[in-house]
């Protein structure tokens, strides 16, 4: 687990970072990541508000240039769970499992899928129908 120093530091890089390669949606990802978790680890509400409302903006953009990636709309719904968008949240973590499950099946993938599934029960949204398997 990363401390307020490490998340900060590594905030300042990859959005540094940005600047020269603007349209990396990895790099938009991991900053909407680190945003996440600084949003998780401020006290004060208005900054945990902010960091939420650009990692959105992050998100976002990663998803604007690789929409068929899972893992951006596992951390979109994780965002917006955080913002109590509970229906956004639920549409964007059913994606990430859809997704996922076409991708390349590995033990991964699988363990992935799980997560994401056990995140719905978390959250208290509804499952998706017939369970993981369809």
């Amino acid at each position: 687990v990363a401390s307020m120093a490490q998340t900060q530091l590594g905030l300042q890089f990859v959005t540094t970072a940005l600047r020269t390669f603007e349209k990396n949606p990895g790099m938009h990802h991991t900053r909407a990541l680190y945003l996440l978790r600084q949003s998780a680890m401020t006290e004060i509400e208005a900054v945990s508000q902010r960091c939420l409302e650009e990692a959105l903006d992050s998100v976002e953009r990663a998803l604007s240039s690789d929409a068929e990636f899972p893992q951006f709309y596992a951390t979109r719904a994780m965002v917006k769970n955080r913002l109590r968008d509970s229906g956004g949240a639920l549409i964007d973590i059913r994606a990430a499992i859809e997704l996922a499950r076409y991708s390349a099946s590995s033990p991964a993938v699988a363990d992935e899928i799980k997560n994401w599934t056990d995140r719905l029960q978390d959250w208290q949204l509804t499952p998706l129908p017939g369970g993981v398997d369809g």
